[in-house]
């Protein structure tokens, strides 16, 4: 054998030894190292707008509200007054700061460094408008309000703030929606970005042979630009495109600089974080340390949350959310229910969320809601006292009914459901690397009614040791027992705990839950014979095949099919059983004279999920598919769709949408199909999609008509590699006429992406 072919040969060895061995939990999990100041995964967080109580007649205390949810950690106030800074630290909490787009410490008007439009006019945020005093916006490239935007921040961390949240941050990216800036400072930094960035063909084309002397304000106005909160409905063009690239330079070149500023004067770093709508990680959002972000309550689903926290993981940023907003501010049972299992889900895929507390909703009034801690308090309690299973620990395994978890293959998974399953949620969290560790997962009853349910565990995923497996759960809520542990700093008599099992066992009975975390903890190596797992989950659509295994290597299963105890004289598992109909399966394992416990799972057979989406797989064509153009903002050519029948993806056709022209709103360019949403009811929208280079998509779910409300919706970012997606969401309480879309505004001509596999399906929770 020469070297080469031996080279080979190890290398299948290698993967095929790779292929056999188990994956532990420990080793599917994935260490990271947030930035400085960033909250422990058992901090609890909450968000005072000013320090309340603002009056004599202000019914809010925020003081009391900190102590009421157990909070750690006060974010986002917008206040220099040491005294109360000093009365938040009294508490054992951090303090956060907050400064957004237009605070300026100085002697100088606001008129002189508000962005302005083409016509040099002051324009603001269009929510503000109606404001007795819209808040300034400052312009990036203004150096008074750069100055004065330090002298704000430098303000409230010596007067005790321990970091900061950056409100608005997408500055210049955002004043372009109104129409600014195009004041002075603007002009000439878009000379010299010109100059550096852009191509001389490009520029002859717009006739512009000497970037020094270019106004493009001036340029504008020759043309009769539309100004204002018109200049984004102007017909768009390559020189547009360079602006706005500026104005998103411009952003991010100043939020570093002021940011390197502040630690420079205070002689540290100061932790910042901004708000990024929960899964917006552009350039932007990464200048700073991590992100708060306003939560729709049609986005509060578990597959929304994890995917949007594993998304922050990606880039070592940790992630914080606010309740699950909706435009009507009566609190009613379910929005309570909703609310409080959202707390739950947060914390089970690693972020964090703001306690319901002095928290925008977007009400025509903009109305705040401030939750009571009878409501909540005891789920942020139960995170306090489970620090020590929280703390460090990720990301290992997620199950769910529209997750998919790619780092297990079907069945060789850490546990399966195998009684009640449906509207489960459970997230396993570990020490990365530490097998003798605890692990923990969490789990979740998404459904209405919460129900007993069983976990199949598989004893190798957790280094195939006995285990013991204690459930933890929270303890009603007691007004002065919460404000003991408040006070104390003690948290142990805040969780109940629960040994269910210890030693060989496998099939761990849990009891009608709301949220509760699962300890599986890794006893010292002994003899004994496993209880047998089954590798599959309790519901199965036509037919299936059932798969039963020991971890007590030579063990031979005996199974029964008729509720009785299996015995030397039962069937004998020789391979997968195969299922057509519901039944409940009873296994043990025997090994050298000695029994396992018996094991039992009940299988139920469901109709297979019924696709409501027509030729998802484009086999004829577009049919069914209408392209959607802004009337008026675009021209009936901006975006081509055709057929590609080269099997770019799977199966011969897919659909090819080509970009031909670029317009500012990302709705401007749509592909989309009607379908009728039926009332609260969830809907899993899954595609496989790719592009000829980096582009960004917006899909989803949301209302035909106006006011277009959104039953799950986000932007993905594409490369040339194929990839599957998946977009769950949850209808309103009504019946309503709603689009299967996909927008593609605001990439640049010549983008195309490839998109296949459509299927939208109703997810039985």
């Amino acid at each position: 054998m020469n070297i080469r072919s031996s080279i080979v040969v190890s290398l299948i060895v290698v993967i095929l030894c790779a292929d056999a061995a188990e994956l532990r939990l420990a080793d599917a999990a994935q260490s990271r190292q947030l930035p400085p100041g960033a909250p422990k995964a058992s901090d609890v967080v909450m968000r005072s707008l000013a320090p309340r109580p603002a009056s004599k007649s202000d019914p809010h205390d925020t003081l009391a509200a900190v102590a009421g949810f157990h909070v750690t950690r006060l974010e986002w106030t917008y206040t220099d007054k040491k005294e109360f800074i000093d009365k938040v630290h009294a508490l054992g909490v951090w303090f956060g700061g907050a400064v957004s787009a237009g605070n300026y410490k100085g002697s100088v008007s606001s008129e002189q460094w508000n962005v302005v439009n083409i016509d040099g006019t002051p324009v603001y945020a269009t929510w503000m408008r109606a404001w007795k005093k819209p808040n300034p916006w400052g312009c990036a490239n203004n150096p008074e309000f750069r100055d004065g935007h330090v002298r704000f921040v430098i303000d409230s961390i010596r007067a005790g703030a321990d970091g900061m949240q950056r409100d608005e941050p997408a500055q210049g990216k955002h004043a372009l929606r109104w129409g600014g800036c195009f004041c002075d400072h603007c002009m000439k930094g878009f000379q010299r970005y010109l100059k550096d960035n852009t191509d001389a063909a490009v520029l002859s084309k717009f006739g512009i042979t000497d970037t020094t002397g270019f106004d493009y304000r001036a340029y504008l106005k020759g043309k009769n630009y539309p100004s204002g909160d018109d200049f984004m409905k102007g017909t768009p063009d390559e020189l547009r495109a360079e602006f706005e690239r500026f104005q998103v330079r411009s952003t991010v070149e100043f939020n570093k600089w002021w940011r390197t500023e502040v630690n420079r004067i205070t002689g540290r770093t100061v932790p910042i974080t901004c708000n990024n709508g929960v899964r917006d990680w552009s350039e932007i959002e990464l200048a700073f340390d991590s992100c708060i972000g306003e939560l729709n309550a049609a986005d509060a689903q578990p597959s929304y949350l994890y995917e949007a926290m594993r998304k922050a993981a990606s880039f070592n940023r940790g992630q914080t959310v606010t309740m699950p907003l909706r435009s009507d501010p009566k609190e009613t049972p379910d929005w309570i229910t909703h609310i409080r299992k959202t707390i739950a889900v947060v914390y089970a895929v690693g972020g964090h969320i703001e306690a319901p507390w002095d928290t925008y909703l977007p009400t025509p009034k903009g109305d705040r809601f401030f939750g009571k801690p009878e409501q909540y308090a005891d789920m942020f309690a139960f995170i306090r006292a489970s620090a020590p299973y929280l703390d460090g620990y990720e990301d290992a395994y997620a199950h769910g009914a529209d997750i998919d978890d790619a780092r297990w293959t079907k069945q060789n998974k850490p546990f399966h459901i195998t009684r009640g399953g449906k509207g489960i949620y459970a997230f396993a969290r570990v020490l990365p690397g530490t097998v003798n560790a605890p692990v923990a997962i969490h789990g979740i009853d998404w459904k209405r009614t919460p129900a007993p349910f069983t976990v199949s565990l598989d004893p190798d995923a957790f280094g195939g040791v006995p285990l013991r497996v204690k459930l933890l759960t929270p303890i009603p809520y007691t007004k002065d027992m919460h404000d003991a542990a408040f006070a104390q700093k003690d948290y142990s008599r805040m969780v109940s705990v629960t040994e269910l099992s210890s030693g060989f066992s496998t099939s761990i009975d849990m009891p009608a839950l709301e949220y509760a975390i699962i300890i599986v903890e890794p006893l010292k190596a002994a003899d004994g014979v496993w209880q047998p797992h089954f590798q599959h989950d309790d519901v199965f659509y036509g037919k299936t095949s059932i798969t039963i295994a020991s971890a007590t290597k030579g063990a031979d299963i005996y199974v029964t099919k008729d509720g009785s105890e299996p015995s030397l004289t039962s069937e004998r598992y020789r391979g997968p059983i195969l299922l057509r109909e519901d039944m409940t399966l009873r296994a043990r394992a025997h090994h050298r004279g000695e029994w396992s416990k018996t094991a039992e799972a009940h299988f139920v057979r469901e109709a297979p999920l019924v696709d409501i989406i027509r030729n998802g797989g484009f086999d004829n064509g577009t049919e069914s598919w209408e392209t959607l153009l802004w009337q008026g903002k675009t021209s009936a050519n901006a975006l081509a769709a055709e057929i590609d029948s080269t099997g770019r993806i799977s199966g011969k056709n897919s659909l090819r949408l080509t970009v031909n022209e670029r317009v500012g709103a990302v709705y401007y360019l749509r592909i989309a199909q009607p379908f009728t949403a039926e009332p609260n009811a969830d809907y899993a929208l899954t595609f496989r999609a790719f592009a000829n280079g980096p582009m960004s998509c917006r899909a989803g779910l949301q209302g035909k008509d106006a006011p277009h409300t959104v039953i799950g919706m986000r932007t993905i970012e594409l490369t040339s590699t194929p990839s599957a997606f998946r977009i769950a969401g949850r209808s309103k309480d009504t019946a309503s006429e709603a689009l299967v879309q996909f927008d593609l505004g605001g990439n640049e001509p010549g983008s195309v992406l490839w998109l296949d596999d459509v299927r939208l399906t109703r997810i039985d929770r």
